[in-house]
C-alpha cells in the first residue's frame, strides 16, 4: 500500500473517534444529581463552546479562507472575496433562523421573550429541559404535565386537576414553551449541519492531496481542535434536549462526515486537480466562517448573557473556549 495511503486510512478511522466524543456531555452531565449543579454546568459547558465558534470562526476558517485565495493568486478585482462568503453565511443563517423560521408562525417573539415577565418566568424558561437529560420523547421532559398547566403564573398555587383554564391574550402572549423548544432544536440542527459540513471539507480536502507532508499536517490540525469542536457539539444536542435516538443519529452523521470527505477526496484524487479542490475548501470555508460567528453570537453567548448570574465565569470561558480551538493551531503552524 502506497504510505499516503496507509496516512489517509489512519486518519477515517481516528477521525470517526474523535466525532464520537460529541456523546460525552450526554454521558457525564447527566450524572450530576444536583438540578442548580447541572443547570450551572451545562450554562458553563455552552459558554465555553460558544467561545469555541467563535474563534473557529474568526481566526481559523475565515483566515484560512483569505490565504487559500491569495495563495491561488484570486484577487477577484481587489473585493475581500473571503469576507464576503462569510457575510453571505452569516446573513443565510440570519434568514433562515429568525426570518423564515420565527417569522411564519406570526407571533414574532424571540427566544429570549419569557426572561422578562414577572418572577416566577424563569421557571418556565428553558432551563427548566436544559438540566435533563434527552429523553425518549420531549413530552417526557415534563414530569406532570397537569400540575404544570393548571399552575397560576401570578400567584404559583397549583389549582385542581380538574379546573378549566380558559386561555387569555396575555397568557398567549407571556408562554410560548414550544418556541423556546424549537429555538433549541434549530440551534442545535444548524450547528450540526455547519460542523458536519466543515469537517466534510477539511477530510476532501486530505482524500485528495497527493502528498504526505500536507496530508500529515493537515490530519495533525484536525486532530488537535476536533475533539473540542465535537464536545461542544453534544452541549449544542443536549441543550435542545433530543430524544436519546436522535442524540445518537446526529452525532453518528457528524462524526462520519469527515472519514466520508476522506474517503470521497481519495475517490476525487484521479479526476480533480490539487487547485481546484482547494478552491472549493476556500470558497466553503469563507461560508463557514460567517455561519460559526452567527451561532457563536447570536445562538449561543448573547442568550447566556442575559442574566448577571456567573457573568465574570462565563466570560472566562468564553475566552478559554477561543484559547482552546486557536492555541493547537498556533503551536503546529510554528
Amino acid at each position: 500500500m502506497d504510505i499516503v495511503l496507509g496516512v489517509k486510512v489512519v486518519w477515517f478511522f481516528v477521525f470517526i473517534v474523535l466525532g464520537l466524543f460529541a456523546l460525552l456531555p450526554l454521558v457525564i452531565l447527566p450524572r450530576f444529581k444536583n438540578e442548580e449543579l447541572r443547570t450551572r454546568i451545562i450554562s458553563f459547558c455552552n459558554t465555553f463552546a460558544g467561545g469555541v465558534f467563535l474563534g473557529a470562526g474568526l481566526v481559523h476558517l475565515l483566515p484560512e479562507s483569505e490565504r487559500s485565495f491569495r495563495e491561488l493568486g484570486m484577487d477577484f478585482g481587489g473585493v475581500p472575496m473571503a469576507h464576503l462568503l462569510a457575510t453571505v453565511g452569516f446573513l443565510s443563517v440570519f434568514l433562515i433562523e429568525k426570518v423564515i423560521f420565527l417569522g411564519h408562525d406570526g407571533h414574532g417573539h424571540s427566544h429570549g421573550h419569557g426572561h422578562s415577565h414577572g418572577k416566577d418566568s424563569s421557571k418556565h424558561n428553558d432551563t427548566v429541559n436544559l438540566v435533563e437529560p434527552p429523553r425518549e420523547s420531549f413530552a417526557d421532559s415534563v414530569s406532570n404535565p397537569i400540575e404544570m398547566a393548571t399552575k397560576d403564573s401570578n400567584t404559583s398555587q397549583v389549582l385542581p386537576a380538574d379546573t378549566i383554564i380558559v386561555p387569555t391574550p396575555e397568557d398567549h402572549s407571556h408562554h410560548h414553551p414550544h418556541d423556546e423548544k424549537d429555538q433549541h432544536w434549530l440551534v442545535a440542527v444548524l450547528l450540526m449541519l455547519v460542523l458536519s459540513l466543515h469537517s466534510f471539507i477539511s477530510g476532501l480536502a486530505i482524500g485528495v492531496l497527493p502528498k504526505l507532508e500536507p496530508v500529515v499536517s493537515i490530519g495533525i490540525a484536525v486532530i488537535c481542535h476536533k475533539w473540542i469542536e465535537a464536545f461542544a457539539l453534544g452541549i449544542g444536542l443536549l441543550k435542545a434536549n433530543f430524544p436519546r435516538s436522535k442524540f445518537s443519529l446526529f452525532v453518528l452523521i457528524y462524526s462520519i462526515m469527515e472519514p466520508l470527505g476522506v474517503l470521497i477526496g481519495i475517490i476525487l484524487e484521479v479526476v480533480l486537480s490539487e487547485s481546484a479542490a482547494e478552491i472549493i475548501e476556500s470558497f466553503i470555508s469563507g461560508i463557514a466562517g460567517g455561519t460559526f460567528i452567527y451561532i457563536s453570537l447570536v445562538d449561543i453567548l448573547l442568550p447566556e448573557f442575559e442574566t448577571r448570574k456567573d457573568n465574570y465565569e462565563k466570560f472566562g470561558l468564553c475566552i478559554f473556549g477561543s484559547i482552546a480551538i486557536l492555541l493547537p493551531l498556533l503551536i503546529f503552524d510554528a
